[in-house]
């Protein structure tokens, strides 16, 4: 899951799924680009991937782990999107990870 700007300075939430098969190979598609308006809060986020999973048809306990910039709308384990969507889904098992691109960028910068 990505958050990023496009040309018109409107913000997109671009989900990605990646998937292993029976051999652990690994695929990796864009699923869906959803249009953030107006503002790019946790709750905006929040909304947009569950309106992409719905779109998707993809159940939540289908997601076992989501992968992001690291960016504090996402993180934020009490107001960040990591902390709505763990209270919104309760028990789950998701586990919640930064991007190792992300993370690279951000050694050489």
């Amino acid at each position: 899951m990505d958050e990023s700007t496009d040309i018109n300075d409107t913000a997109q939430l671009i989900l990605f799924i990646r998937g292993v098969d029976e051999n652990f190979e690994f695929t990796e598609e864009l699923a869906c680009m959803r249009s953030l308006k107006g503002t790019t809060k946790e709750c905006d986020i929040l909304s947009e991937f569950q309106e992409g999973l719905l779109t998707l048809k993809v159940p939540i306990t289908n997601i076992c782990n989501i992968m992001t910039d690291g960016a504090p709308n996402m993180t934020g384990k009490k107001s960040g999107f990591l902390g709505l969507f763990n209270q919104n889904y309760p028990g789950n098992n998701v586990v919640f990870l930064h991007c190792v691109m992300h993370q690279e960028y951000e050694t050489r910068a």
